[in-house]
């Protein structure tokens, strides 16, 4: 009898751990569909607005926030040519030696998965190169990169990345857990833009994220 009631009781226990972690991974699954899914309906928005010939008055301070904005998110040629260009030349490379993330980082990482109230964040990671902090035990880890052959090397690996500018990136607002950005203003040459890539950093983490 003291043998039957402690398998049933080993039983019941495994029984809800699988329940809780079954619940877990649904809701994580929930965060990184409705994540893709607002990034693909923002960007067919954007089509079919530029696709939209019907003129629309405009004030003139908005048409001059707009123009700000827009001489503010146009890459300069020289970003084009020491960022874009260098890291598409030097991503094969770039990844055989850069394969291990700094501690401090992992840390942080390893820190909001442990958190028992959400043990599987959805986490974005603006600028994520060959993908070294994607890999998580626990948690879901979504990046975009300027550099395209660096985003196809961690789609390779099995990532989900996108191949976006880190100061318009394709993902939707307050949907995630937390944002990193790991050596990326340095890249940015003037102090509006790197300004405006810590707001689009801000603006995709949810109420209460980090």
């Amino acid at each position: 009898c003291v043998c039957v009631c402690v398998c049933v009781r080993v039983l019941c226990v495994c029984m809800f751990s699988g329940v809780g972690l079954l619940k877990n991974f649904e809701l994580q699954v929930q965060k990184v569909q409705g994540a893709v899914e607002l990034a693909r309906e923002r960007e067919m928005a954007k089509k079919k607005k530029s696709k939209s010939s019907k003129a629309t008055l405009i004030a003139k301070d908005t048409l001059e926030t707009q123009s700000s904005s827009s001489s503010v998110t146009k890459c300069p040629e020289v970003e084009k040519l020491h960022v874009h260009k260098l890291y598409d030349d030097i991503a094969p490379q770039w990844d055989r030696t850069r394969y291990r993330g700094w501690p401090r980082v992992d840390e942080f990482l390893d820190n909001l998965a442990a958190n028992p109230q959400n043990p599987y964040p959805l986490i974005a990671d603006l600028g994520c190169g060959n993908g070294k902090y994607m890999n998580r035990d626990k948690g879901m880890v979504i990046g975009c990169d300027i550099s395209g052959q660096l985003v196809s090397i961690c789609r390779q690996k099995g990532f989900e990345a996108q191949h976006a500018d880190a100061l318009a990136v394709p993902y939707a607002s307050n949907r995630f857990d937390a944002a990193i950005s790991i050596a990326v203003l340095h890249h940015l040459s003037t102090k509006e833009r790197r300004i405006a890539a810590l707001q689009e950093l801000i603006r995709v983490i949810r109420p209460g994220g980090e």
